[in-house]
């Protein structure tokens, strides 16, 4: 099929679809004004979209202080916990298969081929992808007790597993099928000013102290299935002073 790109052009802006060879529109994405997150699965788009109307006024700059703004942000416009829509979209037709109305934690939106996954703020859901139907919640999931805009927590599905980390120092795994609780551990602290990783490679769930130059750099690898410590590195490296920067660590089947 065609291969396209998909965008907004404004945040109060439908989603569009972009041929990938020249940036043309191929189509806009109807009801999809103010969409913030867009997973793609199988052919099927799921959005979640904020309707909720934007003062841009309150965003104006009240400092040329990078730190007073950013502290600024964080206490003014945390998570607002507001629902948003959930919304499943053929990707090549624009067809609307469904739209639900859910409490979501930024970031944690996430599928696979039999459904979509998030955490509401105290639980994670699973939904069915043809119908956005709630087939089981887990037991409260901690997190971040404010999510502040610099920040949103991961969630993984890989294979049957669910993984969570909410910032809290702790990450979780459930069952995809069941939402049992697998284990609880203790996830290491990575990034600075930005979501922090957790990170799957040939079954094993992976993290690192590697927020500063104060940590141990260590990376911790758990297996999937249990939480047990399988693998641990030190860096072979000095660490420096520094912090880390303000994005998520990357990682391939060979290297983290």
């Amino acid at each position: 099929g065609q291969s396209f790109v998909l965008s907004i052009f404004g945040f109060q802006a439908p989603l569009a679809a972009l041929d990938a060879a020249t940036g043309k529109t191929i189509r806009t994405y109807k009801d999809t004004n103010a969409t913030e997150e867009v997973i793609a699965s199988e052919g099927v788009l799921f959005l979640l979209v904020n309707d909720a109307p934007m003062n841009y006024n309150e965003y104006r700059p009240a400092t040329n202080n990078i730190g007073q703004a950013k502290s600024r942000v964080e206490k003014e416009w945390p998570w607002d916990k507001r629902p948003r829509h959930i919304m499943a979209i053929r990707a090549d037709t624009g067809e609307t298969l469904w739209s639900k109305d859910y409490r979501i934690v930024p970031l944690t939106l996430a599928a696979d081929k039999n459904a979509v996954y998030f955490h509401n703020g105290e639980k994670i859901l699973r939904l069915n992808r043809n119908n956005g139907d709630q087939l089981w919640a887990s037991e409260p999931i901690s997190r971040l007790s404010a999510i502040p805009t610099k920040f949103g927590p991961t969630l993984v599905v890989y294979e049957d597993v669910v993984l969570f980390a909410g910032g809290d120092r702790s990450m979780t795994a459930l069952s995809a099928k069941t939402g049992k609780t697998l284990w609880t551990a203790e996830h290491l602290r990575g990034g600075h000013n930005s979501p922090e990783d957790l990170l799957v490679v040939d079954d094993l769930v992976w993290s690192g102290a590697i927020a500063g130059g104060k940590d141990s750099g260590v990376f911790t690898g758990r297996d999937l299935y249990t939480g047990e410590v399988k693998n641990q590195f030190a860096p072979d490296v000095q660490t420096y002073w520094f912090h880390h920067r303000c994005y998520r660590a990357k990682a391939t089947d060979r290297w983290l």
